[in-house]
């Protein structure tokens, strides 16, 4: 009903979204929220959560931490990775998994970014892609978009 109460020539699509530009298209998302958080999305499969390499405003939302922990843990990740939800739990009194060291481990999946042109790029590919070899190809393109 918001949809269309305001006017939009679409509806929601009730599907997993595909671009992480489909979040402006959302109610009540603006622009200015929008750039805030944009960096910080990726639609690529969830393998779990890495905090050996999570950028800081992600470790402190999603472990829902203040400075002083998020510092310690910075800290402690310099002289070696975090492989465990206990040795998590030990330092912020969080956990993240079930399953000790299910998500402490790099993702199969990233994303690249392809760029034509020079000194300015004139065209650009993003592609999501997960490392997944098998007898055809090490690995399988998840999106494409062309810029």
């Amino acid at each position: 009903e918001w949809y269309s109460f305001q006017g939009l020539k679409y509806e929601p699509r009730n599907y997993p979204i595909q671009y992480k530009e489909e979040l402006k298209l959302i109610k009540e998302m603006n622009s200015e929220l929008y750039s805030k958080i944009e960096p910080y999305i990726s639609i690529l499969p969830s393998t779990g959560f890495n905090p050996n390499t999570a950028p800081d405003p992600v470790l402190i939302a999603y472990l829902d931490i203040g400075n002083d922990t998020l510092n310690l843990l910075k800290e402690y990740m310099q002289t070696k990775p975090i492989t465990s939800d206990a040795e998590l739990y030990s330092l912020t009194g969080r956990k993240i998994v079930k399953e000790d060291g299910v998500f402490f481990f790099p993702s199969p999946f990233l994303e690249i970014t392809v760029q034509a042109g020079k000194p300015k790029p004139f065209y650009t590919i993003k592609a999501g892609i997960y490392l997944n070899e098998n007898i055809y190809s090490p690995y399988s393109i998840i999106y494409w978009k062309e810029e």
